[in-house]
C-alpha cells in the first residue's frame, strides 16, 4: 500500500518516515 497523498508528499517533504503517517492515518 504506497499511495503517494498529500499527506504522504508533504511528510516525505519533512523527512519522516511513512510507518509514521501510516500511524495516523489508521
Amino acid at each position: 500500500d504506497e499511495e503517494l497523498d498529500e499527506e504522504t508528499l508533504a511528510m516525505k517533504a519533512m523527512g519522516l518516515p511513512t510507518s509514521f503517517t501510516s500511524s495516523l492515518v489508521i
